[in-house]
């Protein structure tokens, strides 16, 4: 089967080519100094032996606020140290976040923070936007783990700033920035049930004075637990960055992925005389399935233009293309019933400045984009034009007070809508911290809630912008062995959008407008060391108000934690660490699953129950190499987030992470 492509992305993807080629050649030509490395940024640590001391990157390339900190579970220091397979996997660890998943590799399970799903969170890679735009959603099986030095989370004031559509916050994939006049290759392999393979492996190392080349693949596949969900999908990354100078880096990446699942709409709980064992369990839908590539090319330009170093001006150019194609199969074999081949993509640029000065510092924002969707069986041929312009100030009055205020005014299809935020933060002592955050911003309804067409869809005629108050207030206790963060927040959405099944009998789905949803809550979040042990994790309350008795679409308690146990042995050749994780979610009515649109519909046939569940793993550290062993569910707990998809019960993964650096 064939995906075709658009003309007119590919239009773009030659103009952004021969804008990267310019921007070379005319930079090329400038001459550099000699210098000296002075000591990096922790958190940008060169993946090197020895570093070219003649030009070095300028640390922070792909961060949209300050570095994460390297104990931070975010890091890869960290995460190296963890059973996690996919980005997915660490994100539980920001407090709030709740991730539907599938139980299954490959499947695009719904992220939420604070109740707000994908389309209101904003997802970046380096900086650069990946949310579709006909869906507003992203696969997070799509980003390779090992790409990654660090994951940035954000919300409130210092969300807005940065990003369109970042009402529930901003998650910022920061990939590794290497260094290395020694070639340098990193191999990864994982393996769990039903032939579950993972394999990565990436290359780096400086081909030139001044200029690094990354080359990275992965491929990723399995059988399935149940019938039609097969998985099977390739990612290549290509980055060359160029050091100018120490005050002046660019880069070209190229990021390519391909894949192909089967959808099988989950377990017909009629016909299965158990929905958690899948040599008795009968799915849905034996045929349908759904294959997916995606192009995203990213030019980048940032320098140090100031006598104060610290402040940096950032241009980013980009491009993305998204093919899908959905098809109901044939049982029988042959063509398929029904296929659809969906093609869109978009193009923008961001402009960044920074200034400090002794007392704060000043940030000046402006983004453009322009999406475009071909016409296809639901989406008629459409382009439509984004803009925005921003400004972030912070203010420190002595040492222990900081305030901060942003504003980000942003148009589409007409619209118009300016987003503010103010935090102010006290540190009265070195190890006690106080904020408070307060802010007001919007989401834009997608192309796919206005304009797709479906004889089993139906809209609302008043589908508007979402507006989003968020107040929140918070605590934070850090000691070299002690971290305690307690935040409470009250947020209030007007407009919601919601995909809700029809009430006349028949099957269909509605996009409907809320005119006022609440939510609630407090979170925690708790890091304790006691010599070799560790006790880590956080819980999230939420409560939401909407129809009263209905059981609550989202759980009103989720929690993890973990125990571990870590040292070092053999004179410290081998760092060994040990640990229990526990997962905890209370009874919600969950969200159904519909394939065809992608998207997850509100459901009252069935309940979620609550579970608690426990998982082992062990990661040993031998030279350069990392060792993963993990007991997944070994009480064979029944689960499950979605109806009706079960999460696993008891099972073995098995991994290795090599670094080789000749």
């Amino acid at each position: 089967m064939q995906i075709r492509h658009s003309p007119r992305p590919n239009f773009v993807y030659q103009k952004v080519i021969r804008s990267a080629f310019l921007l070379v050649c005319l930079v090329s030509a400038a001459s550099a100094q000699d210098i000296q490395i002075p000591d990096s940024v922790k958190a940008q640590r060169l993946d090197s032996l020895r570093a070219d001391t003649r030009k070095r990157f300028i640390p922070g390339i792909g961060n949209l606020g300050r570095p994460v900190d390297t104990s931070s579970a975010l890091h890869h220091y960290q995460f190296l140290h963890t059973d996690a397979v996919y980005v997915g996997d660490l994100l539980w660890k920001i407090p709030g976040v709740l991730l539907r998943e599938f139980g299954e590799p490959g499947q695009a399970g719904q992220l939420s923070k604070t109740g707000v799903d994908t389309r209101g969170i904003s997802l970046q890679l380096d900086g650069r936007p990946l949310n579709d735009p006909v869906t507003g959603l992203y696969n997070l099986y799509d980003i390779p783990l090992e790409y990654l030095n660090e994951i940035e989370s954000s919300d409130g004031m210092g969300a807005l700033f940065q990003s369109p559509n970042s009402a529930a916050g901003r998650i910022n994939f920061v990939s590794h920035q290497y260094n290395s006049s020694r070639p340098l290759t990193k191999l990864r392999f994982f393996q769990g049930a039903f032939d579950h393979i993972l394999s990565d492996g990436i290359f780096a190392q400086n081909v030139s004075r001044g200029m690094n080349a990354v080359f990275g693949f992965q491929r990723h596949v399995t059988n399935g637990r149940f019938k039609n969900s097969a998985y099977d999908s390739w990612n290549f990354r290509l980055r060359l960055r160029y050091n100018v100078s120490e005050d002046l880096n660019m880069w070209i990446g190229d990021f390519y992925t391909k894949s192909t699942i089967g959808l099988n709409d989950g377990v017909d709980a009629s016909k299965s005389a158990s929905l958690y064992d899948e040599l008795n369990a009968t799915v849905k839908d034996l045929a349908s399935y759904q294959i997916s590539s995606r192009h995203d090319l990213t030019v980048g330009v940032i320098g140090r233009f100031f006598s104060d170093t610290t402040s940096l001006s950032k241009a980013t150019l980009y491009f993305s293309s998204i093919d899908r194609e959905y098809s109901n199969g044939n049982p029988l074999g042959g063509q398929p019933l029904f296929s659809n081949n969906q093609v869109s993509s978009f193009w923008g640029m961001k402009l960044q400045q920074n200034i400090t000065f002794p007392v704060g510092s000043l940030d000046l924002g402006a983004e453009m984009e322009s999406r475009h969707t071909r016409q296809d069986h639901y989406l008629a041929d459409r382009t439509e034009n984004y803009a925005a312009g921003s400004a972030m100030t912070m203010l420190r009055a002595g040492q222990w007070i900081e305030g901060a205020f942003s504003a980000r005014f942003e148009g589409l299809r007409g619209d118009h809508g300016l987003s503010w935020g103010v935090n102010l933060k006290s540190r009265p002592t070195l190890w006690l911290e106080v904020w408070g955050d307060q802010s007001r911003s919007y989401r834009f309804p997608t192309i796919q809630e206005l304009f797709w067409v479906d004889s089993d869809l139906e809209r609302a005629d008043n589908l508007t912008k979402e507006t989003h108050s968020l107040i929140q207030a918070g605590t934070r206790i850090r000691t070299s062995s002690f971290e305690l963060g307690l935040t409470g927040f009250i947020k209030k959405i007007e407009n919601s959008i919601s995909l809700t099944p029809w009430t006349n009998g028949e099957a269909g789905y509605s996009f409907v407008s809320t005119p006022v949803l609440d939510y609630s809550g407090v979170t925690a979040d708790l890091k304790l060391r006691v010599s070799v042990f560790e006790l880590a994790g956080n819980i999230t309350f939420t409560r939401s108000k909407k129809n009263g008795s209905d059981p609550p679409v989202i759980p009103q308690i989720t929690s993890v934690s973990e125990l571990s146990y870590r040292d070092q042995f053999a004179g410290g050749e081998l760092d060994l660490k040990g640990a229990i994780r526990l997962k905890a979610v209370t009874r919600h009515r969950g969200l159904q699953f519909l394939p065809r649109l992608g998207l997850f519909a509100e459901q009252g046939v069935a309940e979620m129950p609550a579970f608690a569940s426990l998982d082992f793993y062990c990661v040993a550290k031998i030279g350069d190499a990392y060792l993963t062993f993990e007991w997944e569910n070994p009480l064979s707990v029944n689960r499950m987030m979605i109806p009706y998809y079960p999460l696993m019960d008891r099972n073995i993964k098995l991994g290795v992470n090599w670094v080789f650096t000749d």
